[in-house]
């Protein structure tokens, strides 16, 4: 028997309630399963804080103290080289309005199908909204130059003059604050031996980059860089053996093991470049992390409310959180730069 249709606005807001709460898992799994920057974050680097205006650690410059061989009666000298400071980042919040059509739903009201559909349509519209407003250049990928509620990214954290200005309320004076910046000139013939020299420079030993970063434009470069070598030398496939390359091009992108992954909204530092390479080494969120809070994470903010002057009921989901970097010294970029 099909069911009466809703026309009461306080049953409507009640229904679309307990509707919208039923999808928000559903939100947020799509929200982070994009490939891409935001959903590398949550699987990989993700933290959470208790709320504060502020997220802050305390950062010593140096690995360790001045150290020496000692003759029989020597002293050894344990005086810190850079005093202890503290590095502070302020999170953000951004939201965006799931809108929901009341006419809509009066008409969809007696058809379950139609009706799930429709919810269905709206919570997913909004939680893509969101999911590119923190992963896009105004989140994750942006410099915190457009506005003073964006976060300052990647494109802050890459700026192209490292010895001058702070990055997280820390000076860039002392260099080991400071990210691995390699400016290929527009060259990109040379894009193997620039990535070479941006993952040697964020290695020390066993602890390297975990992940690379790239837009489309830079992905086109590596892999026609690539094919070339693969078409003179097949061995550089590697352990990914049979099924590496196909059509002509790569499969799986990754150098030196570790994956490189495109994504659309990558921040692009220099003026006038077309690509970017980030080689990033979060080390499991202990120099870079995504914080999030606990309430907050692609989170309905409040209950669904009747729009005063429009046939609408609206909800806002919300993002509170910042991209932290407490090691900028172990991340890394080759820049498409101006030539020189």
């Amino acid at each position: 028997m099909a069911l009466t249709p809703i026309t009461d606005t306080r049953e409507l807001t009640r229904v679309s309630a307990f509707m919208t709460d039923k999808l928000l898992g559903g939100v947020m799994e799509r929200a982070y399963d994009e490939p891409g920057t935001l959903s590398w974050f949550q699987r990989n680097a993700k933290r959470t804080w208790a709320g504060g205006d502020q997220i802050s650690k305390t950062v010593q410059l140096e690995k360790s103290p001045a150290g020496g061989s000692l003759g029989a009666f020597g002293t050894m000298d344990f005086t810190v080289p850079n005093a202890e400071t503290r590095a502070l980042v302020t999170p953000q919040v951004y939201a965006v309005g799931c809108v929901l059509s009341i006419p809509e739903l009066q008409r969809t009201a007696a058809n379950d199908l139609a009706s799930a559909s429709y919810y269905k349509h709206r919570v997913d519209d909004c939680g893509k909204k969101l999911r590119d407003l923190v992963n896009g250049s105004r989140g994750i990928h942006g410099d915190g130059t457009t506005a003073a509620t964006d976060f300052v990214g990647l494109k802050g954290l890459f700026a192209s003059d490292q010895t001058t200005g702070t990055w997280m309320g820390v000076s860039r004076a002392n260099t080991n604050w400071r990210a691995k910046v390699t400016d290929n000139a527009q060259t990109t013939a040379n894009i193997l031996a620039n990535l070479r020299t941006v993952a040697t420079n964020v290695e020390d030993g066993s602890d390297m980059g975990e992940v690379w970063f790239t837009n489309r434009a830079g992905r086109d470069i590596y892999e026609t860089k690539l094919t070339a070598t693969l078409e003179t030398d097949p061995l550089v496939i590697g352990s990914r053996g049979r099924g590496a390359v196909a059509d002509g091009g790569v499969g799986h992108i990754a150098y030196r093991g570790k994956a490189m992954i495109v994504d659309v909204n990558l921040g692009l530092v220099a003026s006038g470049s077309s690509s970017q390479w980030y080689c990033l080494n979060p080390k499991g969120g202990e120099y870079m992390a995504l914080y999030a809070h606990p309430q907050a994470d692609f989170s309905w903010s409040g209950p669904v409310q009747e729009s005063e002057d429009q046939l609408l009921l609206k909800r806002k989901l919300v993002f509170h959180g910042a991209l932290v970097c407490w090691n900028p010294n172990r991340q890394g970029t080759v820049e498409d730069g101006a030539a020189s």
